[in-house]
């Protein structure tokens, strides 16, 4: 988020308003992301513009990045042969019945949470589709200087250290899957949720990742394990604390 701003920010800072924007997902879902990311930047010191422009870019650059360690790792497997193993995931219908099930409860909280704070506030802004990709609002970015070099090395480093944060995680619980194919397969998802961001509501995304490494031949046990221990640590303890410190995250780092 920090390199399309062009500006300086507390890393502390950062990193504390991601947990906030994070939290922010549970109950507002991918918009309410924005609005708390495009806060922060704005009440560090940066326009309202080029605040949105950089959430803007950030989406590009996440997309982007994605898709290069998707393909880089996909050639690299296969040549090492380590993605002809598929097989039907291990529990595949209850599995689907159950992230189906977490879907549902995230949307209709989301839902509820959006009634209730209408009276009270205003609407979370509602995100064009397009958005996400940098369509909409890129009229003056050639004028407007991007170090979108920096920006896509920096996010393709992230999304590989998260996968390799997944695979330490399967092979610590004795998953028999390959690095590469874990990787590749982690990098595809995180592309496929960065283009539709309704796959990757929280609940959804985990049993996506539970089938994806069921399917390359992880036992159902360890890839549940993995999957459930690498969540807590990349999402859902940073949402539950950016939830809890929210209010006084707000009033004390971002003013």
């Amino acid at each position: 988020m920090l390199v399309p701003v062009g500006s300086r920010l507390a890393l502390a800072r950062a990193f504390g308003a991601t947990m906030v924007a994070d939290g922010a997902t549970l109950m507002h879902g991918r918009a309410g992301w924005r609005l708390r990311a495009a806060r922060f930047l704005e009440r560090a010191g940066v326009l309202p513009g080029p605040a949105q422009q950089a959430i803007d870019r950030f989406a590009v650059g996440a997309t982007v990045a994605a898709t290069v360690v998707a393909v880089g790792t996909l050639a690299l497997a296969l040549v090492e042969t380590t993605l002809t193993d598929w097989r039907v995931p291990d529990a595949l219908m209850p599995t689907m019945l159950l992230g189906l099930g977490a879907w549902v409860l995230v949307l209709a909280g989301q839902w509820l949470a959006q009634r209730r704070a209408a009276a009270a506030a205003p609407a979370v802004p509602k995100v064009h589709p397009l958005g996400a990709l940098g369509i909409v609002r890129r009229g003056d970015w050639r004028r407007d200087p991007w170090p979108w070099g920096a920006q896509l090395g920096w996010s393709a480093l992230a999304i590989a250290l998260e996968a390799a944060a997944l695979a330490a995680a399967l092979q610590g619980v004795g998953g028999r899957v390959p690095v590469l194919a874990t990787v590749t397969v982690y990098a595809a998802l995180r592309l496929l949720w960065s283009l539709v961001p309704m796959v990757g509501a929280p609940g959804a995304a985990d049993v996506a990742l539970l089938l994806a490494l069921s399917a390359l031949g992880a036992p159902l046990a360890s890839a549940c394990a993995a999957v459930v221990t690498f969540r807590l640590l990349t999402f859902w303890i940073p949402a539950g604390l950016g939830s809890l410190l929210s209010g006084g995250f707000e009033h004390r780092l971002l003013t």
